[in-house]
């Protein structure tokens, strides 16, 4: 066995407990799907409903036109959604001096999706 004269160095922990702005981005990260998930069943709701052979049987008059008062809760929720997943992006790229640190692809899938559903809504509302 070969040894090495080089002296070992040995550095010290200084980081004691958990870091408070990665735990915003933790906690933006859940808080961005739920809401995410969430308008997508708002949007859902107030979208018209599909008639169906029972429907059309007894004769029942469906709603054909979109909800616009539930909708435009949906598209508020995305824009909020789009502002939340931004400040986790923005929080997240202060954080990356470790090299343990990463960034989240949550946040930026999140971002890109509100993104496209703020717009989707307001062609569907115009």
């Amino acid at each position: 066995m070969v040894y090495d004269n080089r002296p070992i160095r040995y550095w010290k922990e200084r980081r004691h407990r958990k870091d408070p702005i990665m735990a915003i981005i933790n906690i933006s990260n859940v808080t961005v799907w739920v809401l995410l998930i969430m308008s997508l069943l708002i949007a859902n709701e107030a979208s018209p409903p599909s008639t169906t052979f029972f429907d059309r049987l007894l004769d029942v008059r469906v709603r054909t036109y979109w909800d616009f008062g539930i909708l435009g809760i949906s598209q508020w929720m995305m824009a909020g959604l789009f502002l939340l997943s931004c400040t986790g992006i923005l929080l997240n790229t202060r954080r990356l001096k470790r090299s343990t640190d990463y960034m989240r692809v949550s946040l930026i899938i999140t971002a890109v999706c509100s993104f496209i559903g703020s717009f989707v809504l307001m062609f569907v509302m115009l």
